[in-house]
């Protein structure tokens, strides 16, 4: 988003203090979401790389990790009996890799270390994505009531008999008792969310709140569409699998453009539908920036775009690299705005899909 939206940055004029009030909130919860990626980082080299240091005796490996091995380990460590030193210890592991051993430790529902992890992994990340959505400024809960209740509108009035032949009254008292009945509470709706779900929610409501509109292209439109969104909206945000990390090999020099090289990938070096499903379910992986269309090929044209993990400085190829993939390779990877992927030709079947694919910054029209 950054590379296309307005920066406020601190001690803005009046007229900016609450964008700079959204930009600060949204900024706080990107740290937050590093803090977590960093802590986890540490707490998965940790379990790699000490646990598997033994000597463990024979037995249930898993139950002699959490009720001998650990145990001893954090008496040690806390006497410098190991020669590591707390300090050392959280300085190489991160600052909550005690605690974290100790209620590893403490705790009976998980026996299996990368269990429980996972589990604290997926709690830490939600509380956080919640408390984002709930703030005021994002209140994304808001704006699940009215999307909800819209579609549900729009499905009655084209499918109900019963609601079209009523007086307006009786719609509403129809509309207002299937409404009880059909669209879950907020906090049903978000119980059941993985983590990453609540991510791309997230990312979302924080676009929404920067002035990001939802562009009224969908993929399945043909590439034309695409490239007359482009044109009139500019640069299109959309999140799917896309970049490097969906590819087993690093990308190639595909075509020169203005003495610019585009890069691209081989249809065989994509990593497998199936291993990307088992690794990522249902959602979206990377966000990504398309920057221009054309036609041509066997698979219904090209899409470029840049990676906003490559930088941001145009006037710079060798940071800014600038890709290509093919339409069909682009519409059938893509994610929408719960961060549901588009499987087999469905979108998402949560209940609050409303087809927002891409977005754009307003200000950068035509």
């Amino acid at each position: 988003m950054n590379m296309l939206r307005k920066r406020i940055g601190p001690n803005p004029d009046s007229d900016y203090v609450e964008a700079r009030r959204i930009e600060k909130l949204c900024s706080d919860f990107y740290k937050r979401q590093i803090t977590f990626s960093e802590d986890l980082k540490g707490r998965k080299n940790f379990i790699s790389g000490v646990l598997s240091s033994g000597p463990i005796p024979d037995g249930n490996r898993d139950t002699i990790i959490k009720t001998y091995f650990l145990p001893n380990f954090l008496a040690k460590q806390k006497t410098g009996q190991t020669g590591l030193l707390t300090t050392d210890l959280t300085k190489a592991y991160g600052p909550n890799i005690i605690s974290f051993i100790e209620e590893y430790c403490a705790q009976v529902e998980f026996d299996n270390i990368d269990d429980f992890f996972e589990k604290k992994r997926s709690s830490s990340e939600k509380t956080s994505c919640l408390q984002f959505l709930n703030t005021d400024g994002i209140s994304f809960e808001k704006l699940y009531h009215e999307k909800t209740r819209q579609k549900l509108r729009q499905h009655l009035e084209v499918n109900s008999i019963r609601y079209k032949n009523a007086s307006p009254e009786e719609r509403e008292l129809f509309f207002s008792t299937t409404a009880s009945i059909l669209i879950p509470s907020w906090e049903k709706f978000v119980e059941e969310f993985h983590a990453s779900t609540l991510f791309g929610l997230s990312f979302f409501a924080a676009a929404i709140a920067f002035g990001f509109k939802v562009s009224d292209w969908t993929p399945s439109q043909s590439i034309d569409s695409l490239q007359k969104h482009l044109k009139s909206e500019g640069a299109l945000i959309v999140a799917g699998f896309y970049g490097k990390s969906f590819y087993s090999k690093d990308p190639f020099v595909a075509q020169s453009i203005a003495e610019r090289p585009i890069y691209g990938w081989k249809p065989t070096d994509r990593i497998s539908l199936e291993k990307m499903l088992e690794h990522y379910g249902i959602v979206a992986g990377h966000t990504i920036v398309v920057i221009g269309a054309a036609q041509g090929g066997a698979k219904g044209g090209f899409v470029y775009f840049v990676d906003p993990k490559d930088g941001s400085d145009p006037q710079n190829p060798l940071q800014q690299r600038v890709y290509m993939i093919s339409y069909e390779n682009f519409t059938s990877n893509i994610g929408n705005s719960e961060g549901s992927r588009r499987v087999g030709g469905e979108h998402s079947k949560l209940c609050m899909n409303y087809d927002a694919f891409a977005l754009f910054y307003p200000q950068q029209s035509n």
